[in-house]
């Protein structure tokens, strides 16, 4: 008998490590997508201030500049665009974290 509830205590035992060890990964892994929130943030202001100069820049060298063409550079305008909207779509799927 006594063998009986010392086993049934050592499973009980495992498996309460095994859930403080999943308590440990989920932690890690919030802690890890929180600052991928955090980056984006401060990423998505960046990419829309550099969008911004991009556009200044054009309006000030319609004719393109240091080489590159006025399609070239719209092509880069285009491309930041795309970015930031990859950027903030990521950023709205990880608003719901309790950051």
């Amino acid at each position: 008998m006594v063998a009986i509830g010392a086993c049934i205590a050592g499973v009980l035992g495992y498996r309460f490590y095994l859930g403080g060890q999943r308590i440990d990964k989920n932690a890690t892994a919030l802690t890890a997508l929180c600052a991928l929130r955090a980056d984006l943030e401060q990423r998505i202001v960046s990419e829309r201030r550099s969008i911004l100069n991009s556009i200044v820049f054009l309006r000030h060298n319609p004719h393109g500049a240091f080489g590159f063409s006025r399609a070239t550079i719209q092509a880069s305008i285009s491309a930041q665009r795309r970015t930031l909207a990859n950027s903030v779509r990521t950023r709205r799927a990880l608003e719901s974290l309790d950051c």
